[in-house]
């Protein structure tokens, strides 16, 4: 399925098995608009009629700017489709249903294979849906969705051919491809909801009632463990939580919680059995344990205290989530990294510098914003291809992390353009840390053996808590300052010299 509208997917698939001659005839057709519109009357303004000089070069720049931008349109297009490719794979190894809605539409965007299987429709019958059509409960639906609801551990959804299922949902709420999103892994619940209501509802069990709840005990997928409350003793365990955890039967059985290395924090373990003495149950809690060769993972953990002869006893469920929360990761990195270099893209740096203004504001505290802007890209690029152009611009990432603080703040916001806000400084450590730069630079330079040099043009902008501006009029006086520079100094890209330091 795709996330993409299909008119939108067949212009992508279109403009990407564009043929080089296609381009070029491309380019020609482009150069001779723009000659038209813009060089032959600029010639006629400046000399009073169209003179060959200046008409031959209008074509050839118009010619060669063409072709670079349509160059650059069809790689900016085949990028965007390789990134769904890759977020497919991503939706496609998850084993619950997942799906992908539009927050503000309530339209379903896509669905896995999962999806498809425990609901019965096809792909194209699902996008032609919304999620309320796939529940027994639309209000409570439309509700979760409108309030962000992240946990819903019972609701009741239906199935093509009108069955009525119990499921428990997790949700993460996200920006993605322009779009508000929720993305919704949904697990049907059925047998634990038969376990549970055989297991709690009649400690009088009959045999064939026992043997019932064993059979789906022992085949249950999720981690089930039977211990008392107090003293911690392991009383029973079913083949999930060997499969989850890696410990058998003779690793648990008769031992107690003290003397199992089961859980990562010891802390949770003792506010989820505080919860449960408290309470008597507990739903949803993410949970980080450790398997028996000592490798994290992760469960959500709903459980619940009965009494069985006499004493009370937990009863705990654990949902191996390990996965999908690789998975919602990779998401959301996705949306906030810039792929070629690891540091915030734009959406990215807006996410941590809002954060940072509304601490600035309540510590009356200032912020500094430095633009930086890599010299020469074009010549780089045209000199030596585009691909030592990404490489020089990678080069440039790994010395400004390098310069500054795992604490600051560092993206990429635009092609060549840079900007750093170095969190606790003053205008004099910021002059410390610009300078700091144009050593790492140099020291950079003096190792690289090719034809070319790093150096880059910056300005520098300040927030004050006092008379505040927004981050985008930052931004923007940062980069003129940057021009500034670059236009009048001429000067090393970060040379502190004289009057360049200079603040709103």
């Amino acid at each position: 399925m795709q996330i993409l509208l299909p008119g939108k997917t067949k212009l992508i698939s279109r403009l990407i098995m564009i043929k080089p001659v296609r381009l070029l005839w491309l380019s020609v057709a482009s150069a001779i608009v723009f000659t038209q519109a813009i060089v032959m009357p600029m010639s006629i303004f400046f000399h009073g009629k169209v003179t060959p000089d200046f008409f031959i070069t209008g074509v050839v720049c118009s010619f060669f700017v063409s072709m670079i931008n349509s160059y650059f349109m069809v790689n900016l297009i085949k990028h965007e489709q390789e990134s769904e490719e890759r977020y497919h794979r991503l939706f496609e190894v998850e084993s619950d249903a997942i799906l992908m809605v539009d927050c503000e539409t309530d339209r379903i965007l896509d669905a896995n294979a999962a999806a498809l299987k425990l609901y019965g429709y096809t792909p194209e019958e699902f996008l032609r849906l919304q999620a309320v059509d796939v529940s027994a409960e639309p209000d409570k639906t439309r509700q979760a969705i409108s309030t962000h609801q992240v946990q819903i551990p019972f609701r009741r959804h239906c199935k093509k051919d009108g069955t009525v299922f119990p499921v428990e949902i997790a949700s993460s709420y996200f920006d993605y491809q322009g779009r508000k999103v929720h993305v919704a892994a949904i697990r049907d619940i059925t047998e634990r909801r038969k376990a549970e209501e055989t297991l709690l509802e009649n400690e009088a069990k009959t045999r064939e009632a026992k043997e019932h709840f064993e059979f789906i005990f022992d085949t249950s997928p999720d981690a089930i463990l039977i211990s008392q409350l107090h003293d911690g003793l392991f009383i029973d365990m079913n083949k999930g939580f060997t499969t989850f955890t890696g410990f058998t039967r003779d690793n648990i059985i008769g031992k107690k919680r003290i003397e199992v290395n089961l859980w990562k924090y010891p802390a949770d373990l003792q506010k989820v059995i505080d919860e449960l003495s408290e309470r008597g149950f507990c739903e949803n809690v993410e949970a980080h344990f450790r398997r028996k060769d000592s490798t994290e993972i992760t469960g959500l953990l709903s459980a619940k205290v009965f009494t069985l002869q006499g004493k009370q006893h937990i009863i705990s469920f654990t949902r191996d989530i390990t996965e999908r929360k690789k998975m919602e990761d990779e998401l959301r990195s996705l949306s906030l990294t810039d792929e070629l270099t690891g540091l915030y893209n734009r959406r990215g740096f807006v996410t941590a510098t809002e954060k940072l203004e509304k601490l600035a504001k309540r510590q009356k505290k200032g912020l500094f914003m430095l633009y930086v802007d890599l010299n020469e890209m074009k010549t780089i690029n045209d000199t030596w291809g585009h691909k030592e152009g990404d490489l020089a611009l990678i080069e440039m990432a790994n010395i400004l992390s390098a310069t500054y603080r795992e604490s600051d703040v560092i993206a990429r916001i635009g092609g060549d353009e840079f900007v750093v806000v170095p969190v606790g400084t003053t205008g004099d450590d910021t002059r410390i840390i610009i300078d700091r730069l144009q050593k790492n630079i140099d020291a950079h330079n003096a190792n690289r053996k090719k034809g070319y040099k790093l150096s880059v043009s910056w300005g520098l902008s300040y927030y004050d808590p006092e008379n505040p501006s927004s981050i985008d009029e930052l931004v923007s006086h940062a980069d003129k300052l940057m021009y500034e520079q670059k236009k009048n100094t001429r000067k090393p890209a970060a040379d502190i010299s004289g009057d360049a330091l200079k603040y709103l």
